[in-house]
């Protein structure tokens, strides 16, 4: 079975931005010359929400400034990202210095004892990737200054592996920090670029007090006004983050905000592009509209949404994907499962994966509201809903005539759900009717084996 959602590897940050598969190209290129444009140190954050696309985003930003920069020999693909900027800016002339970017995963790194241990050695595979360090004894004796002053030892192991030589010797606690930081940094860039952007990324998802001390380390002993520090990070989970460490009163909005010289959204995806991306058809099938529908219920990231459809199509592909005619409007074999196949399975599979209390009150017949607002007021819900009326009834009288009985379309909908999920059948009573519709007493049962992926349905292969 293929996954919808995309791991961040080299080739599909490259296959996505070539085909601009969201939309963001431009936005990538918007990002890249406003870095061009600035001529002194700063930190910038990128905030989303988790599943919004930051890392490719931010990948994407730093294989651009690559493709830019002459020292990066090993580019691949470097004519296909220019021509693809060219297109965008419309042959616009635009200079980009080069660049020396690092990608940094603080996620990754959260169990050292201190940060600049893994960022400095982060910087260093990235400058080894651009020209070799085997001849580099100055920037390595610099880089080892200045962790033994943060951690009190060497990085014999990881230096080792970087330059294939013995460990550094003779390392000596640096008096002045801020200024051996500053001679490393100066040691890196005269021969390789201008400016250095270091990604930082999936902060808010690391312990609070190495996101704290990250924080802290970059913003008293970090300073250069050619390094620009760029954190891809939700910031509403970040500031969350900060107050489990310094507690729930902490103003850690305000004390987020003097560590950030600019805060800047992520722009939206281009929704239709991601849709056509993962085979989430516009409109071609009744499930794939209830199942946009969901989407929105739950205002669900990209990431959800990947999630969520590979579900969605795996338990309910086949029977909701028959003739028009057949599964649209006419509910032939009289016993609801088209209707809940429609949309209960693709309610049941957001509420799961969005709102596991909702979801268990939903099941357990205490809260049929769910429902209700999915097919509130869209034409899928009139169309579904048609199915729940008698001959003597309709949703509005507009010809006022007095043979028909008006009622509420959430009223039908509470009937649907308490047959399903509320009542109880015994000896006497196994269905209830609803309009053309019919419930048993085993389509819960059947609901929560579809879900479960554990039932014939389950064989398609996204």
């Amino acid at each position: 079975m293929k996954a919808l959602d995309l791991l961040a590897t080299e080739e599909n940050i490259y296959t996505t931005f070539i085909d601009d598969a969201i939309g963001r190209d431009a936005d990538v290129f918007s990002f890249v010359s406003f870095l061009n444009s600035l001529d002194s140190g700063n930190v910038i954050a990128l905030n989303a929400r988790w599943g919004e696309g930051k890392t490719f985003f931010v990948k994407q930003t730093k294989l651009v400034l690559e493709a830019f920069n002459p020292y990066y020999e090993n580019i691949e693909h470097r004519e296909e990202i220019k021509k693809t900027w060219e297109k965008l800016r419309k042959k616009q002339e635009i200079e980009i210095q080069p660049f020396v970017t690092v990608y940094y995963d603080a996620w990754m790194n959260d169990n050292d004892e201190d940060p600049v241990l893994s960022l400095v050695l982060a910087i260093l595979q990235e400058i080894d990737g651009l020209t070799s360090l085997e001849n580099e004894r100055g920037i390595l004796d610099l880089a080892g200054n200045v962790l033994d002053c943060f951690t009190g030892r060497t990085v014999k192991g990881v230096l080792d592996s970087l330059r294939g030589t013995p460990p550094l010797e003779n390392i000596k606690k640096a008096k002045d920090l801020e200024s051996k930081i500053a001679a490393f940094f100066e040691s890196i860039l005269p021969e390789r670029g201008n400016r250095m952007v270091v990604f930082i990324d999936e902060l808010d998802r690391c312990k609070p007090d190495y996101a704290i001390h990250l924080l802290e380390r970059i913003k008293h002993y970090f300073g250069n006004e050619r390094i620009t520090f760029i954190f891809s990070l939700n910031m509403d989970e970040l500031q969350h983050t900060i107050r489990k460490f310094y507690g729930n009163d902490f103003d850690a909005c305000r004390y987020l905000e003097r560590f950030f010289d600019f805060r800047i959204e992520l722009p939206k995806p281009d929704m239709r592009r991601f849709y056509d991306g993962i085979g989430l058809e516009n409109g071609s099938w009744v499930y794939e509209s209830v199942c946009k529908q969901v989407v929105e219920m739950f205002n669900m990231g990209l990431r959800e949404i990947a999630k969520f459809y590979r579900v969605a199509k795996t338990v309910a592909y086949k029977p909701t994907h028959k003739e028009h005619d057949q599964w649209l409007f006419a509910f032939s074999d009289g016993t609801g499962r088209q209707f809940c196949f429609l949309c209960i399975v693709p309610l049941m599979i957001g509420l799961n994966m969005c709102d596991r209390p909702r979801y268990n009150k939903f099941i357990q017949g205490r809260d049929g509201s769910p429902l209700i607002e999915l097919l509130s007021d869209t034409n899928i819900a009139i169309s579904m809903c048609s199915q729940l009326l008698n001959e003597k009834e309709a949703y509005s009288n507009l010809d006022n005539s007095s043979e028909l009985i008006v009622v509420k379309r959430e009223d039908k909908l509470r009937e649907v759900y308490n047959a399903i999920f509320v009542k109880k059948y015994d000896g006497r009573s196994y269905e209830t009717t609803i309009g053309k519709v019919l419930f048993g007493e085993e389509t819960k049962n059947e609901l929560l084996k579809i879900i479960s992926g554990l039932t014939e349905y389950a064989d398609y292969e996204i």
